[in-house]
């Protein structure tokens, strides 16, 4: 299993506001991210089930039609998502409400995500540690992806964690024109040295450390835009008509 860490406890001093709050796309800033998560994550369970050789094409369609909706299956209301490969964690200075329609709410309880919150101002190590609490052997790898990272999309997305499951790699690298980019994903061989963070560091500390170990994977140019400054802000919105 993937644990995908969106990273949403930022204090936003550049921004001057919590930029995750702010309007895009009918909704939040840190919504249409999670949107796009979950809609990669379902798209992973559609692909893998149309792949499996359990069960029969009709209960394949059926599921991969009720993942992408985020509710239950018709005529079987209590039944789980299976366990899709990916867990999706949110580290965050609010509770979901704050950020999230309830519809959306609603389709991240069903999905299995998991919400961490804590109010006070903390470092970006702080952060990383709080998105590894619970980290098992039953995790293969674990990414980080900044909760303001509009130009993500859910077929790129999906295409990282794909290739990271299939390959596992010491360390899975979106490169965006070249450009090292979120979300890399790192086997959890190297957990240890992201527990061992300080103060602003995060993970691209390790990955420098073992640029001979990445398998790399490009992406389309635009995948790694993201909010910093009113002034992306404002140039975003209008690339992306938010």
């Amino acid at each position: 299993m993937v644990r995908l860490v969106v990273m949403a406890a930022g204090q936003a001093i550049r921004m001057g506001t919590d930029k995750l709050a702010l309007p895009w796309r009918g909704s939040t800033v840190l919504a249409s991210v999670l949107n796009t998560v979950l809609e990669a994550k379902a798209s992973l369970v559609g692909q893998q089930a149309v792949e499996g050789t359990s069960s029969g094409a009709g209960t394949r369609e059926g599921l991969r039609a009720a993942l992408a909706e985020g509710v239950p299956e018709a005529g079987c209301p209590e039944a789980p998502i299976p366990d899709t490969g990916v867990e999706i964690v949110v580290v965050a200075r609010q509770e979901a409400d704050r950020y999230l329609p309830p519809e959306l709410i609603q389709r991240w309880e069903y999905s299995g995500g998991i919400w961490r919150s804590d109010p006070a101002p903390r470092p970006l190590s702080a952060s990383v540690r709080a998105g590894l609490a619970g980290v098992s052997s039953t995790h293969s790898g674990i990414a980080f992806l900044p909760g303001d990272q509009v130009g993500i999309t859910a077929a790129g997305l999906m295409a990282v964690l794909r290739e990271f499951i299939r390959h596992r790699p010491a360390f899975l690298v979106p490169l965006c024109e070249g450009v090292p980019v979120s979300p890399a994903i790192f086997r959890t061989d190297y957990i240890a040295e992201l527990y061992k963070l300080n103060g602003e560091q995060g993970g691209k500390v390790v990955l420098q450390r073992y640029q001979e170990l990445w398998r790399v994977l490009p992406v389309p140019a635009g995948f790694c835009d993201d909010l910093d400054t009113p002034a992306a802000y404002e140039r975003l919105r209008n690339k992306y008509g938010a």
